[in-house]
């Protein structure tokens, strides 16, 4: 449960976790903490982007990731919502 290039760090759950809280505290795109599907430890952040859409103007574009700091599970929104593939037991992805 946890990224094959940590193996010498003693901690790593503690560690994502905590790499997770500092996102939820600093970083302007945060949204959210949520169980990782992979790993199942809450140490994967879901950020949410919210900028002009350059090829309809006045629109916004929304986009959506998440990065898991204990396994480094990581993943768009274009790609599915790992409900839909029976990954997670609810939506992760508030986009379309």
């Amino acid at each position: 449960h946890q990224a094959g290039y940590e193996y010498n760090y003693k901690d790593p759950i503690g560690r994502g976790i905590r790499f997770a809280e500092a996102e939820k505290r600093g970083y302007p795109d945060f949204k959210k903490i949520a169980n990782c599907p992979c790993c199942g430890e809450k140490s994967m952040v879901i950020y949410k982007l919210i900028m002009d859409d350059i090829f309809n103007p006045g629109e916004n574009l929304i986009i959506e990731w998440v990065k898991c700091y204990t396994c480094d599970y990581h993943l768009r929104y274009n790609v599915g919502d790992p409900m839909f593939f029976d990954l997670n037991s609810e939506l992760i992805f508030d986009v379309d």
